[in-house]
């Protein structure tokens, strides 16, 4: 196997202005080099991740523009990678955008939401629930229906204030349900006693509790 084909390259291109990196390409071993009459070079294929950050939006955005106004630059708001293919129209990938709030006199993450290939609406991955005054995450939702609960050690714990003390996972009544309803249909198929899915979800309960 010729090694060249595995190759992959990458370019990077930077704002003007803040310096952040603006987009990349991605150019796998899938591509097929172009090279045009001056001499200049391209690709047939390639994948292209753009990124977006708070002083992309509007003034009229008191987060974003305060976050700018604080110097949060570097923080990724979006994230869009498409794969682009010669004379064919682009084709989203993933699109995934991160809203952020002013807590306690600071900007931190809310939601995180993502859209994969063509779905017309975003899908909430992550919620962040509740901060503590210092800005810690202390609970958050993911979209498999648990919810984490985080606590910290407190000003009386020297050497460990701020650092992680308990994570606590709780599981939704409706993600039980649903749970439950997929395990009884699995036992149904392989004729098992559907009473084995109460005694699972009694062990998963005991075990996030």
């Amino acid at each position: 196997m010729n090694a060249q084909n595995l190759e992959t390259v990458q370019e990077t291109e930077y704002d003007n202005i803040y310096f952040q990196i603006r987009k990349v390409k991605t150019i796998d071993s899938y591509s097929n080099k172009i090279t045009s009459s001056n001499g200049g070079i391209t690709y047939d294929r390639y994948i292209e991740t753009t990124y977006k950050y708070p002083f992309d939006f509007p003034v009229d955005n008191s987060v974003m523009n305060g976050m700018t106004n604080a110097n949060m630059i570097s923080t990724v708001i979006e994230e869009i990678k498409e794969l682009v293919v010669l004379n064919a129209p682009r084709k989203l990938l993933s699109h995934t955008k991160t809203t952020y709030q002013f807590v306690n006199g600071t900007y931190l993450p809310k939601m995180i939401e993502t859209k994969l290939g063509d779905a017309q609406d975003f899908d909430k991955k992550i919620d962040f629930l509740e901060y503590d005054t210092k800005g810690n995450l202390t609970k958050y939702w993911e979209r498999n229906g648990i919810v984490t609960q985080l606590e910290y050690f407190g000003n009386s714990d020297i050497g460990k204030v701020n650092l992680l003390n308990l994570k606590r996972l709780v599981l939704e009544v409706l993600h039980l349900k649903r749970l439950h309803m997929n395990i009884n249909h699995w036992l149904a198929f392989r004729q098992l006693p559907i009473q084995i899915a109460d005694l699972l979800i009694m062990f998963m309960i005991h075990l996030v509790d």
